[in-house]
């Protein structure tokens, strides 16, 4: 049994270097995924942005074409004003005129607020394309180096797993079986060494019947609140770090 369990560590190390590499990709690739999450977002903002900034210009245009209708209007007011001779329509004709004069005022007021508002948007839109364009760039570049990285380490993914497979069939295949099974455990550590009477994989404490027999190593001793092997590397002549 001495010799499964010297087995047993020796593909656990081929399992954790595995393990290491996949979880290295997928962490990176984890964080290039948040990174496209905010710089989608952002984008939205932008998008709002724009639309806003499109509604107010289109605004600002209405009012300039208000006022120079208005204007308009206020001249054909004045001509009708003076050729007015009845003083009671004098007085109605210049309180029309009044009125336009007062709605032109409003409308330029208006007008000149809203050419401020457009042009701290324009700012703030320039602003935003600027940082999105450089945080795309920054994301494709990213992906580009993730994109290879994971090429180049499938490759000695597979270099491992082939070794890594070939080794195990060097191990008793009910004893295989039960270590497969308990590389599903959160830290893929299906073998776990015994330190005094504690599982380093739980940091629960074993029985003394079950350290009795991790150190007699005549059978397979699992820990009773995780199920790793457990061992003792003095022992079994190995160490898993």
């Amino acid at each position: 049994m001495n010799d499964e369990l010297i087995k047993l560590v020796t593909l656990q190390k081929f399992d954790k270097e595995i393990n290491d590499i996949n979880k290295h990709i997928k962490n990176s690739s984890g964080k290039l995924e948040e990174d496209k999450k905010r710089l989608m977002k952002a984008k939205e903002q932008l998008d709002w942005k724009i639309n806003e900034l499109r509604a107010r210009k289109l605004d600002s245009e209405k009012i300039e074409s208000f006022i120079a209708s208005s204007e308009e209007t206020y001249k054909s007011y004045n001509y009708q004003l003076m050729a007015l001779k009845d003083e009671k329509a004098y007085d109605t004709m210049k309180t029309q005129l009044e009125n336009t004069r007062a709605e032109i005022n409003e409308k330029e007021n208006t007008g000149i607020e809203l050419l401020n508002t457009i042009e701290e948007l324009d700012k703030t839109v320039t602003l935003y394309t600027e940082k999105i364009n450089a945080e795309d760039e920054r994301i494709k570049g990213l992906q580009e180096e993730i994109d290879l990285e994971a090429d180049v380490r499938a490759e000695e993914v597979s270099e491992k797993q082939n070794k890594r497979d070939e080794y195990a069939k060097m191990i008793d295949a009910k004893v295989l079986v039960q270590y497969e099974k308990l590389l599903g455990l959160p830290d893929s550590r299906a073998i776990a060494e015994l330190d005094g009477r504690s599982c380093t994989g739980c940091y629960s404490e074993a029985t003394l019947e079950d350290v009795e027999n991790v150190k007699l190593q005549t059978k397979i001793v699992n820990c009773n609140v995780c199920g790793r092997i457990l061992y003792i590397p003095s022992v079994a002549g190995q160490s898993d770090n």
